[in-house]
């Protein structure tokens, strides 16, 4: 296949059969309302009702504990950022400098409670303890319970099993004695007895049960470079285990990646394993592929795309592709086609985005599928930070969702993965626009100059007001009747980008009440994002409490690009006054590390 390879401009590749949405191995993956790469490292998979619960490791900043995070799916491909169950605190095992990996959660019938376990570790890696906290939903406020070294041994990587008769498991990896498997109290909280030994090094744990077989799989020690991973059977949990095989093709490393978790997928599995990337944790992805379980084997093969359907449990081959080549499709702005060695054709389309607004259009694209389907960008970012890319279409067909372009260095291009809705047949010049580069239009008002438009834009949103107050918001759609209800932003996507920059841009908003401000900035998207210039938040005490949502609302801080002027005022009590301490911690990270960075004036009332 001819796949399309880019120094900075994108090329992408489209399903084109009957499909469903696909996984795509080791792409970059991003979360549906933040524009984000998901940050879920060495994390699992707990499945509640209908919706699936993936919670992971915060590697943002390094490997340095910033938060254990929490996303949620219906159908495994399309993750919704929820918030972080555990973040930073100021001291402690959750404090500075700490090590907080392998985070799994599992739900315990007898209290009603979900129990989160997890590695609790110095940045030296010399406490080797585990760590506990509990919440009552998957991905709500956890409290944390505490650390210890369980049966008084070293534990490193980990993982929990619940076995059908309801019993809990903790997969431990003792760097002194071998991987244990531990028996857990009735409440999942501690530790009661040894459960079987091996004395082989195998880090990375994970257990599953198939007809009466389990399979332990793990990764020999290695640190952050791949292996062979193993697995190891037996029909009962106390052994006697077999010697340890691999399941993937010899020699690949288990396709660059590391073992976290095996999840059931109706009766058959899913593996889950990390492609660390040692030196950008932040940009470490994610090898998920169809595992197949026979008897007392295991075995997988790569693949460059796959489709589960959490319905039937099938885990399907992917389709066939077309792909579009980068430097062929049409450029614009500062885009221009420029020599790569690691290309196909030895050519691509680059400088797209950046203050030249270069954008790639590519015309003529056509898919067969009947329903969604997955575009498969692959790219090399020239830049030495993550890069933000917009996918649309100019007729509006394809709805405007972003993607993350992270740092790869040539030749080998990045392949992240971006759903999107697609006709059955065509789509007319899908344009690709890292950094939000305009995207072209034949409309009579897009050809209008930018100065006109923006006229227009002032005179059609709120002409006679500076500020903007959105009050008793809880669900989006009730900014449909308020300052999405002007005509304009139902044009087409374009002019509805354009309207959003133009309104964050000139005008001052005040948010009151934490949900409001939530809702707004998520539906503003990341275009509105990153316009705004200046927020007033209002908070009562128990905002202060929600600690779930104040990630969320700081995590959409963070796209910010132009704040210059934050204002916080909270009518707070002596009880809540440690809570606005620390959301002052939180908030202050978060506008810091925007493109304002330190020029951004914050400040903080407080009122009785």
């Amino acid at each position: 296949m001819h796949f399309i390879r880019n120094t900075l401009g994108p090329g992408f590749l489209l399903s084109t059969v009957n499909a469903s949405l696909q996984i795509i191995p080791g792409g970059t993956w991003t979360a549906t309302n933040t524009g984000k790469h998901i940050q879920a490292h060495g994390g699992g998979i707990l499945k509640v009702g209908s919706t699936y619960y993936w919670v992971g490791e915060d590697k943002t900043d390094g490997s340095s504990f910033q938060n254990v995070n929490c996303y949620s799916s219906s159908n495994l491909v399309e993750w919704k950022y929820e918030g972080a169950i555990l973040s930073r605190q100021g001291s402690g095992d959750l404090g500075p400098s700490r090590i907080v990996e392998r985070p799994k959660i599992i739900f315990n019938k007898a209290t009603n409670q979900y129990v989160a376990w997890m590695h609790i570790d110095s940045s030296d890696y010399g406490d080797a303890k585990v760590g506990v906290a509990t919440g009552s939903s998957p991905c709500g406020t956890y409290t944390y319970k505490g650390s210890f070294r369980p049966l008084n041994f070293e534990s490193r990587d980990m993982g929990v099993y619940v076995d059908d008769d309801g019993k809990g498991y903790l997969l431990t990896e003792d760097r002194k004695n071998g991987l244990r498997i531990d028996l857990l109290s009735d409440d999942y909280l501690t530790v009661k007895s040894s459960t079987y030994v091996w004395k082989e090094k195998i880090e990375s744990p994970a257990v599953i049960k198939k007809n009466g077989v389990y399979f332990m799989f793990g990764s020999k020690l290695t640190g952050w470079d791949p292996n062979d991973n193993v697995y190891s059977t037996a029909t009962s949990l106390s052994g006697p285990w077999s010697a340890w095989k691999t399941f993937a093709d010899s020699g690949s490393n288990t396709y660059a990646s590391q073992t976290t978790f095996i999840l059931p997928v109706g009766n058959n599995f899913m593996y889950m394993g990390d492609r660390w990337v040692k030196d950008n944790l932040m940009r470490s992805t994610y090898i998920w592929l169809p595992l197949t379980i026979s008897g007392t084997s295991a075995s997988m093969k790569n693949a460059v795309n796959w489709v589960p359907d959490v319905n039937s449990g099938s885990l399907s081959a992917g389709p066939s592709e077309n792909s579009y080549e980068g430097e062929s499709a049409q450029l614009s702005g500062g885009a221009k086609t420029v020599s790569c060695s690691g290309c196909s054709g030895k050519n691509s389309a680059g400088y797209v985005g950046g203050s030249d607004n270069g954008a790639v259009y590519f015309g003529s694209v056509s898919s067969s599928a009947s329903t969604r389907t997955t575009i498969r960008i692959k790219h090399l970012n020239g830049d030495k930070s993550q890069r933000f890319a917009d996918f649309t279409n100019s007729k509006a067909i394809v709805d405007s969702t972003s993607v993350t372009l992270f740092v790869f260095a040539p030749p080998s291009p990045n392949n992240p993965a971006h759903q999107a809705t697609m006709p059955r047949r065509k789509l007319d010049k899908p344009v690709i626009s890292p950094d939000l580069a305009a995207s072209k239009s034949h409309s009579g008002f897009l050809s209008l100059p930018g100065e006109l438009r923006i006229a227009i834009y002032a005179w059609a949103l709120f002409p006679l007001v500076d500020t903007i107050t959105i009050r008793g918001v809880s669900r989006p759609q009730h900014l449909s009747k308020t300052i999405l209800k002007p005509a304009i932003f139902r044009l087409n996507r374009q002019i509805r980008e354009e309207s959003l920059h133009y309104l964050c841009s000139n005008k001052a908003f005040k948010l009151l009440l934490l949900q409001p401000a939530i809702v707004f900035l998520e539906v503003i998207g990341l275009t509105g994002r990153r316009a705004l210039e200046v927020l007033e938040i209002l908070l009562a005490p128990s905002d202060l409490l929600e600690t779930n949502k104040i990630e969320v609302l700081t995590t959409f801080l963070r796209d910010t690009r132009k704040l210059r002027e934050v204002r916080i005022i909270n009518y707070t009590h002596s009880d809540s006054r440690p809570h606005l301490e620390v959301f002052k911690s939180k908030l202050e990270t978060a506008v810091r590390s925007t493109g304002k960075g330190s020029d951004c004036e914050l400040y903080f009332w407080e009122g009785i």
